[in-house]
């Protein structure tokens, strides 16, 4: 099934942030249509934060991507491509 571009970029991020709490880390999905930070991610044993882009696709062409020009965010790509709802995405950094 397609989705629509707000629950795609929604489900991409919800998934990413699924995928770093995962590893112990806590990550914190923003809100709204206009933003530049989807997830914000507190590391609690060094006490450092990071801010984090997700771009998400589910065709074979990724969305306009400008880059980002902050030493302190990350870009991270979630595919969802040919994937059933029971699949996970492919994360790419």
């Amino acid at each position: 099934m397609k989705l629509k571009k707000e629950n795609l970029s929604m489900a991409g991020e919800y998934a990413a942030a699924s995928e770093i709490c995962r590893r112990d880390f806590y990550a914190q999905v923003t809100l709204g249509h206009r933003k530049k930070t989807d997830i914000l991610v507190y590391n609690p044993d060094s006490g450092k934060e990071v801010r984090i882009e997700v771009k998400t696709k589910q065709g074979k062409e990724w969305p306009g991507i400008k880059g980002i020009n902050d030493r302190q965010a990350l870009l991270i790509f979630v595919d969802f491509e040919n994937k059933r709802d029971t699949e996970r995405p492919i994360f790419t950094s």
